[in-house]
């Protein structure tokens, strides 16, 4: 008996009972954040894990302004892991170190510290030089012409990124090579090509002018002369432009008030469009007058030049303006292709639904779906382009699809498809396709609006709605 209770109270003893509690750890055990720019910033991750049986809660705090953490608390559930962005923003150019203390319930491990270190350097600049910067032509005797090159260069240690071209003055000096919208890494160059072709032996001269990232240097100038320069009397060409539109849309274009400071009128117009989204079909309906349009078929830039012409063959410097074509739609979806008389069909299709299947694929046969889809172009006798529009698309998912329709003697041809999310390009794939093929592009999720590639080809097994 005496036996019996000893056993029963050494299984009641407090010695008998296995306490829980939480374990916390805590990785990487230092972080260095290395070089960053005085006044921009980088972040690292921390993970604070809790290995026990019961919820861990920690409170965290840094001693310098440099460093910041997005959260200063947390409760870690057991088995779990949290994340602690921890940020470095130096404010001027020295070497930084601090601590993370994280203060816990963990008992064993109440209080730790991460060692934190950085240092503040200057910020990655671009650089700007040109060379030169003046070029004189010497004499060129009408109509002949004359070709020299000067180079733009980026001597700094980021992208230097330029802009649009200026052209002022005489209007007898050419681009054969334009530096708009360019990128020039650092150590590198690019040469651009100018002609002169005088229409007459007078003289000219001419400015050309380009913006760059170049903190010092936002713009640099050219200066170009012929026969021995002029005296700065040119026809000056002004184009009206809208600076954005809703592709597709018919675009007006029109003379803002072009003029002669000598009075050698009337003046004479060509409008060229100089630049185009990729595979746009867009061409001006005229290009000898005052006011013209062109159908902006695809969402991107157009660049759009005039050039007047006074009575005694003078012509301007370029007037050029950029015309942003972007998708009012949340969704906006476009398809071209290589083929010339190829019919090939863009489809957006409700998750579930099938090709051609009627409601929930928009397509040729079925434009104007219940569900807010609609096929604003179909093109049927080659190259597109073809582009569905959803307003608002409800919350899902949508599958993008390309049928390669009816050949016509194209045979293969390359199909391309641009997803446009909220006036922004998401993705574009492009895929070889031969007649009667289905291409599953991929999957769009909403709202996120992004964009999950399928890329797999089979034959198609309808070739009209049902």
């Amino acid at each position: 008996m005496q036996a019996f209770f000893a056993v029963l109270w050494a299984c009641n003893s407090d010695t008998g009972i296995v306490e829980q509690h939480p374990e916390i750890a805590v990785a990487p055990e230092l972080l260095a954040f290395g070089d960053t720019p005085v006044l921009s910033g980088t972040e690292l991750p921390l993970f604070v894990s809790n290995g026990g049986r019961v919820d861990l809660t920690v409170d965290l705090a840094v001693d310098d302004t440099a460093f910041t953490l997005d959260v200063t608390h947390l409760v870690v559930a057991p088995g779990q892991s949290s994340t602690v962005t921890v940020g470095f923003h130096p404010a001027t150019y020295l070497d930084y170190s601090s601590i993370i203390t994280l203060t816990s319930d963990d008992d064993d491990s109440p209080s730790l510290t991460v060692p934190l270190s950085g240092r503040g350097v200057p910020e990655p600049t671009p650089d700007v030089f040109v060379e030169p910067q003046s070029i004189d032509f010497g004499p060129v005797t009408p109509p002949g012409s004359m070709t020299q090159l000067f180079t733009i260069g980026n001597v700094g240690d980021a992208p230097l990124e330029l802009g649009l071209l200026g052209h002022t003055g005489s209007g007898a000096f050419f681009l054969i090579t334009n530096p708009s919208d360019q990128t020039v890494m650092p150590g590198d160059e690019l040469p651009v090509v100018v002609s002169y072709a005088p229409t007459n032996a007078d003289g000219d001269g001419a400015t050309l002018t380009l913006g760059t990232n170049d903190p010092d240097e936002p713009v640099v100038e050219v200066a170009l002369i012929g026969n021995g320069g002029g005296d700065g009397s040119y026809p000056i060409a002004v184009a009206d432009c809208p600076a954005d539109v809703d592709p597709p849309e018919n675009v007006a274009v029109s003379d803002g008030g072009s003029s002669d400071p000598g009075g050698h009128l009337p003046l004479t117009y060509r409008w060229t469009i100089v630049d185009k989204p990729t595979g746009s079909q867009a061409e001006l309906a005229e290009q000898a007058l005052a006011d013209t349009e062109f159908f902006a078929d695809l969402a991107g830039d157009y660049d759009v030049e005039l050039v007047v012409t006074n009575s005694l063959g003078v012509r301007s410097a370029p007037a050029r303006c950029r015309i942003a074509a972007v998708p009012t739609e949340d969704l906006h979806i476009e398809l071209i292709w290589d083929g010339l008389r190829s019919d090939v069909d863009l489809h957006l299709r409700q998750q579930g639904a099938d090709l051609y299947e009627r409601p929930g694929d928009c397509n040729w046969c079925n434009s104007h779906p219940t569900w807010g889809a609609t096929l604003d172009l179909d093109d049927r006798s080659g190259l597109g382009p073809e582009n569905i529009n959803v307003a608002s698309p409800a919350n899902g998912a949508y599958d993008v699809a390309v049928h390669y329709f009816d050949d016509d003697g194209d045979g293969s041809i390359i199909a391309t498809v641009r997803v446009w999310t909220f006036g922004v390009l998401e993705d574009e794939r492009s895929r070889t396709l031969e007649r009667n093929e289905a291409w599953e592009v991929g999957r769009l999720n909403w709202p996120a609006g992004t964009f999950g590639v399928v890329d797999t080809v089979g034959t198609a097994s309808a070739r009209s709605c049902f």
